[in-house]
């Protein structure tokens, strides 16, 4: 046997080996969730010959653009990215979203305090454009104990919002589930209230099985009204499920951010 084809017998094992390996996922760099103006989305994989590629909508291929620079967001929107290289399998798809903020009110009245165990900044925590993180202690997340949350919100000009999204999260281990029900109002011209927009979980049995997800974002669609004033109505999930330890036992609610869109 010849050595060249002793060294294509040596190597052909880590070949074969390396190939049915899987890649790590690439790395937002960007922290940032939420954002006015403009952002830009950072990827990073460092390994040589590695490509990352990403999409906005699906899941990405080897087909799909190929990351070279940050990627200017001027509108919410949703990357999702896999990392590729000839010699190992494709990573698992990583994914994260981006909120545009179209309206920030001026000022936002929290009418239902926080559980005393976890108070954020109060109101602040609910319009500072930060995303709460897996601490749920870390000061930009708001905990409810079985509470209807009420926020009213003011704005300095009259505004059409087009739409609002909540951000909250799931953990039923950690006893937290997410909304059953939010409705909208706007101040009409006679100085009352007037309901503008509604969403209700269509069933409200599957909530529990929610996955785990500190990053949930729910909208709700606003009709057609011009005003300075909002006020939303945050009904919480209600009692926990009865096979679950704390059955009975209102769930927690957790919020960290309200962005008018």
């Amino acid at each position: 046997m010849n050595l060249f084809l002793r060294c294509v017998l040596l190597f052909v094992p880590a070949i074969i080996n390396a190939q049915s390996l899987q890649l790590a996922p690439p790395q937002f760099q960007t922290e940032g969730v939420f954002f006015r103006g403009k952002t830009q989305a950072i990827l990073s994989f460092d390994l040589e010959k590695a490509s990352i590629h990403y999409t906005f909508s699906g899941t990405p291929t080897l087909l799909s653009p190929i990351y070279t620079h940050p990627i200017t967001c001027r509108k919410s929107c949703s990357i999702s990215a896999i990392s590729t290289h000839p010699d190992y399998l494709p990573s698992i798809v990583t994914q994260k979203q981006f909120i545009k903020i179209t309206h920030r009110p001026k000022k936002l009245n929290l009418l239902t305090p926080p559980h005393n165990n976890y108070p954020g900044q109060s109101a602040k925590s609910l319009f500072d454009l930060k995303k709460g993180s897996l601490n749920l202690h870390d000061g930009d997340w708001l905990g409810f104990e079985g509470d209807t949350v009420v926020v009213e919100s003011f704005f300095e000009h009259k505004i059409h919002c087009k739409s609002i999204i909540i951000s909250t999260l799931s953990d039923l281990n950690a006893w937290i589930l997410p909304m059953r029900k939010i409705t909208v109002f706007g101040e009409n011209a006679h100085g009352s209230w007037e309901k503008i927009g509604s969403w209700e979980a269509m069933d409200g049995a599957s909530i529990p099985n929610s996955p785990v997800s500190y990053a949930t974002f729910q909208a709700v669609e606003l009709q057609y009204f011009i005003t300075n004033k909002i006020r939303l109505e945050i009904i919480s999930f209600g009692d926990l499920p009865n096979n679950h330890p704390g059955s009975g036992k209102p769930a927690w609610l957790f919020l960290d951010e309200i962005v008018f869109q």
